[in-house]
């Protein structure tokens, strides 16, 4: 049995994707997925054969046609079938939302492999995916029904370019037009194939070969940046350690002939060699630094200022913490060990107050709420055990086809509700402190004025025609 899937990217056509399905193994798997590509056909009245042991629901309307694949992942799968949201939510089967896994006699062996997306045991719908490498992992999770041909795998490796790692796609990959082949009427079209049709074939796969040679240069090309990547960081942790052991210069740097297993079989001069290299690319690296950090410097003094400061204020906490860990106290208990000197002297130090409104919205004083944030958030062990529990995956990672499973419990919305309030509260009275600062205060304090605008609240018109005489001077006199 085979069915065959015509995708495009956006209105561009990339071909068509032949599947075999392997009825023999999973024939009630096999049936709901060749009726979901053929059912577009049969919403007129229609009637489809089909094996009435697979208790299908006869008043079912839905199909593959006009639904997208809505995550193609490179070097792993191009997930598609949800043609009811087509965000991986929602989609259902023929047998009704769900159905139970058949069996997992096949296995994700290689690319073209066809098996079912689910959001755990027994939740099989209408969501399906095609490997485009082994994933042996997949095994005993999800039911392989079918195998994608040689051909169809061509389009397969152009649909998987506009692909990413999180799995979005740069164009929308549409499933233009589904069914099932004719395996007698594919026959004779083979047999009747002219010179024409047979050219247009082996262009066809030439330009797929040219594609896929592109892509997997961009891999390879990739690959090799973030090898690149992580060398440049290897060298720059080297330098940060030889700063913190205060050495100075790029002649006291040891260079670790261990890292290195061909460094035995050179000679001196190779060595030496070596080594000069290893402190040039070093010094390329720390002068790219030094350009980045004048610039960033140039954009955004204040910024800038604003980091330099709180970088100085975790040195300090660092500095202090590591005495209070040579003198045997807990480092949270650092404060109890200041004498009143250091305190009263601490006090008198000016505070640092930002009067630039918009630093409020730069990214380091998003990235401070959202620390102070998170420290808020406490983590419940029991709730922890119980998710955990609940899901068969709980430690999945982006390679999880696990979708819809996630639900917030009601604890967690009340938690929500009320740092909600809480945030409300504090947003409220610090706009009111601002409104009581802006205005003409007169007092010697921030707490003194907050007390003379209550007192000119209550009793501010009973006092007006003395506070006018007091202004121009016709006050009359105590005696």
């Amino acid at each position: 049995m085979k069915v065959f899937l015509d995708v495009a990217a956006d209105q561009t056509p990339l071909g068509r994707i032949t599947v075999v399905l392997r009825d023999d193994v999973c024939p009630k798997t096999c049936e709901n997925f060749r009726r979901l590509c053929v059912d577009h056909h049969l919403r007129g009245g229609g009637e489809t054969t089909t094996n009435n042991n697979n208790n299908y629901n006869a008043d079912f309307k839905g199909g593959f046609k006009n639904s997208t694949f809505h995550r193609i992942i490179p070097n792993f799968m191009c997930q598609g079938g949800d043609f009811t949201n087509n965000d991986g939510t929602g989609g259902k089967s023929i047998y009704g939302k769900t159905f139970p896994d058949e069996n997992f006699i096949l296995k994700h062996s290689g690319p073209g492999v066809v098996s079912m997306a689910n959001s755990g045991p027994n939740t099989n719908g209408s969501q399906f995916f095609l490997c485009t490498s082994k994933t042996q992992w997949l095994d005993g999770k999800h039911v392989v029904f079918g195998q994608v041909t040689k051909s169809g795998m061509e389009v397969v490796r152009k649909m998987e370019t506009f692909g990413s790692k999180s799995g979005k796609t740069s164009k929308v990959i549409r499933v233009m037009e589904c069914g099932e082949i004719d395996e007698q009427l594919e026959k004779d079209e083979d047999m009747g194939d002219d010179d024409a049709v047979k050219t247009k074939k082996r262009v066809d796969l030439a330009e797929a070969k040219k594609m896929e040679d592109q892509f997997r240069e961009e891999r390879e090309n990739d690959e090799r940046a973030k090898a690149a990547r992580r060398m440049m960081s290897e060298m720059k942790n080297e330098e940060n350690t030889n700063r913190e052991n205060h050495d100075d210069g790029f002649d006291q740097l040891e260079v670790t002939l261990s890292a290195a297993p061909d460094l035995d079989k050179m000679t001196a001069k190779q060595r030496k060699l070596y080594e000069l290299r290893q402190r040039m690319n070093l010094g390329r690296t720390l002068n790219h630094s030094a350009v980045l950090d004048e610039k960033k410097r140039e954009d955004n003094p204040d910024e800038y200022a604003e980091q330099a400061r709180r970088k100085q204020i975790e040195q300090v906490k660092h500095r202090r913490e590591e005495e209070a860990k040579l003198k045997g106290v807990d480092p949270g208990k650092y404060l109890l060990t200041q004498t009143a000197e250091q305190v009263e002297r601490i006090k008198k130090k000016p505070k640092f107050e930002d009067k630039n409104p918009h630093n409020r919205f730069a990214q380091e004083k998003q990235a401070i709420r959202y620390e102070r944030n998170v420290n808020d958030i406490k983590v419940s062990e029991e709730e922890y055990e119980k998710k955990k529990l609940q899901s068969a995956e709980f430690y999945r990672d982006a390679d999880s086809l696990l979708y819809g499973t996630d639900k917030a419990s009601k604890e967690g919305i009340e938690k929500l509700q009320k740092f909600m309030k809480e945030r409300d509260e504090k947003r409220r009275k610090r706009v009111v402190a601002e409104k009581i600062k802006d205005s003409k205060g007169d007092g010697i304090n921030d707490g003194n004025s907050k007390f003379n605008a209550k007192l000119d609240r209550h009793y501010g018109k009973y006092t007006k025609e003395i506070k006018a005489n007091l202004e121009r001077g016709t006050a009359l006199p105590d005696h």
